[in-house]
């Protein structure tokens, strides 16, 4: 499971900071890295150095190493951003373990390279992240205060849409979401939002030809608009285009949303789940027929469509979902 809690931007988009939650076993097993024992701090810098940590093709380890910050553990990674061999950003987290769960405070570059001024204040901003209510087993969440200053000016700011928890705007001719906690709107009844037009036909095959609308477009971590998508944040686009609403990511939308489907009877517009790495579920795709399904690859670095008899796809097929019909 992971989730973006909060994201703020810098003013032209090229570099943002996060606060991310995710887990997998090896957190459940930490449960809190106050208990850690140093073989699972072994275990968990040798998942980062080998890219198997996150759920998110593309990210490349660079330099992985244990660090102790405010008297707390933290796993600090540098890594780059790729799309096939370019080098397309690049990124500093700090990771640490509470209730189950990583607490990620992640900072990526579109373009340039980190100095020792950027670590420090990036370290620095570890003081903003605290971790406020303790849960017991086995709930899976974590409550988070992690203040992180907007540093977009809204001065040249338009609001073109929303969804969930994120605002799409438009910024000196640059796209992107911000979190809707830090935007004060008023709704319009302009019914489709975000430029994309909803065809005619069966609620399947709506849902199919808006999807197809957007092939090519770019993939971005954590992006639910046209200007870049994830895997989750796509299929959300699309749905709630066509009129229906699910929880933000993958894992979510198969354990809380829609009705369970068999394999051999996929429609078009279900979804369609995959687990690599770990048990935990970490990408979706839309089914469009003919054993094919269209989804935001990090892989590919955009929106493409996929055969779900691919090697890659059928070993790690988890099950698909009906949302609408």
């Amino acid at each position: 499971a992971q989730g973006i809690h909060s994201r703020a931007y810098n003013p032209d988009f090229s570099q943002w900071l996060s606060v991310i939650t995710l887990s997998d076993d090896l957190s459940g097993e930490i449960y809190d890295i106050e208990s850690v024992t140093d073989a699972q701090r072994k275990t968990l810098r040798t998942r980062a150095e080998g890219n198997r940590l996150f759920e998110t093709t593309g990210y490349r380890a660079q330099d992985v190493e244990w660090q102790r910050e405010g008297g707390v553990y933290w796993l600090y990674i540098h890594y780059t951003v790729t799309r096939g061999d370019q080098i397309v950003g690049r990124g500093l987290r700090y990771l640490t373990v509470r209730n189950g769960m990583y607490v990620v405070l992640d900072w990526q570059i579109a373009n340039g390279r980190f100095g020792n001024k950027d670590l420090a204040a990036f370290r620095a901003r570890l003081s903003d992240m605290t971790v406020t209510e303790s849960v017991p087993e086995p709930v899976r969440t974590v409550k988070l205060d992690a203040v992180i200053p907007a540093e977009t000016s809204t001065s040249a700011l338009t609001i073109t849409g929303t969804s969930g928890n994120w605002t799409a705007v438009t910024i000196n001719g640059v796209k992107g979401y911000v979190n809707s906690a830090y935007v004060t709107t008023t709704k319009s009844d302009g019914g489709n939002t975000g430029g994309g037009s909803k065809p005619s036909g069966s609620i399947g095959e709506t849902i199919v030809a808006t999807a197809k609308q957007y092939m090519g477009a770019p993939y971005v971590y954590g992006g639910m608009s046209p200007s870049g998508f994830d895997c989750s944040g796509f299929v959300n686009y699309v749905y709630k285009l066509c009129g229906y609403s699910m929880s933000r990511v993958a894992s979510s939308i198969y354990n809380n949303n829609g009705t369970y489907v068999e394999k051999a009877n996929l429609q078009l517009g279900d979804l369609v789940f995959f687990a690599s790495n770990s048990s935990s579920i970490g990408h979706v795709g839309i089914y469009i027929g003919n054993g094919q399904f269209i989804h935001s690859s990090s892989g590919a670095g955009c929106v493409v469509i996929s055969d779900l008899s691919s090697s890659y796809y059928l070993k790690n097929y988890v099950g698909a979902k009906r949302i609408a019909g």
